[in-house]
Order: C-alpha cells, then sequence, then structure tokens
C-alpha cells in the first residue's frame, strides 16, 4: 500500500496565491467560505487561509488580536496587507471604509 504524504503547508497555500500586480494584493483561488475568507484544509482541520500566511511570514498572531484586511479585501492573504488589531478597532476601520459622506453630507476623501 502507497503511504500518503501531506504536503507541507507553505506549497498548499502558495498553490492558491495569484499576486494581483495593481494593488499588491495576492488573491486566494482556492475554497472560499460563507464568510468570503479563503480557507483550506491542513491535517484535516479548516483553516482560514489569511491567518495561516500572516503566521507564516509575521508570525503568531497576539492572542487577543485579529487579522484587519487593509486593502478591505477579503480574499487577500498578503501579510503586508494584514494588520493584528482589536475587534473594537477592526469593526471601526470596516463601518469607516463603508462611509461615503459625514453627518453633514460633505463626501469623505
Amino acid at each position: 500500500m502507497r503511504e500518503f504524504k501531506a504536503l507541507p503547508i507553505e506549497v498548499k497555500l502558495h498553490r492558491h496565491i495569484m499576486p494581483e500586480p495593481m494593488s499588491g494584493c495576492w488573491l486566494w483561488d482556492g475554497a472560499v467560505g460563507t464568510n468570503g475568507y479563503g480557507v483550506f484544509n491542513h491535517h484535516k482541520i479548516t483553516r482560514n487561509a489569511h491567518r495561516a500566511v500572516y503566521e507564516i511570514y509575521k508570525g503568531e498572531i497576539p492572542k487577543g488580536l485579529e487579522l484587519d484586511h487593509l486593502c478591505r479585501n477579503r480574499q487577500c492573504v498578503n501579510p503586508q496587507h494584514l494588520e493584528a488589531v482589536t475587534h473594537k478597532k477592526n469593526i471601526g476601520r470596516g463601518a469607516r471604509a463603508l462611509k461615503t459622506h459625514c453627518l453633514n453630507g460633505h463626501l469623505l476623501c
């Protein structure tokens, strides 16, 4: 019987990363979860692709923090586009990204 060997995590990930030169995003072209984030299986565990890439290139995500996509693209896995922040800061940044006008009706730049 032939023995099955799992591929190293870096190989599995890089098979599904497509750099986008205009934005600098590393687009995930593998499976995507219902929340819009890239996902993959490694050793029978489903993981978020952006979190795995961040850990490979930048190290462990500090306890109590989550990753914010500075580019606002959930399918981006470029570690330079990811920042470990508190949940409150992440939510606040996302809400601001959706706003186009201030309370007085002025266009936000």
